[in-house]
């Protein structure tokens, strides 16, 4: 019986730091405030095509034909869009990461996705 009750109590205390942790993300990230959970599908260079459709911040930064850009999929108001958001020379952000991105926003850069079970 002891055991039991040291496990639930346990898994209490886990699911509440997961909660707190899932919490201030979403306070960081606040779909008010104009961030979109989303998924990078591709990396691209900025001499690289990309999708018709999509917002895409090449346009408003001068740079480099090697900078490199996240193809984000995201809901918008009523349909799947996509956003091309500049990524730092260090960012290890991949295809397939799950992450936060600021729509209309090129300078706000991308956030991960706390891994959600």
């Amino acid at each position: 019986m002891k055991h039991t009750s040291a496990y639930v109590a346990a898994l209490s205390v886990m699911m509440s730091l997961s909660s707190a942790s899932a919490t201030a993300a979403q306070e960081t990230h606040a779909y008010g405030d104009g961030w979109r959970k989303g998924r990078v599908v591709a990396i691209l260079k900025g001499n690289e095509f990309v999708v018709s459709g999509s917002q895409d911040c090449r346009k408003t930064l001068s740079g480099d034909a090697d900078q490199r850009f996240a193809h984000v999929t995201f809901f918008g108001r009523h349909s799947l869009t996509a956003m091309d958001v500049p990524l730092s020379a260090n960012s290890d952000i991949a295809v397939g990461d799950r992450v936060y991105v600021k729509v209309g926003d090129c300078s706000a850069g991308l956030t991960r996705v706390a891994t959600e079970k």
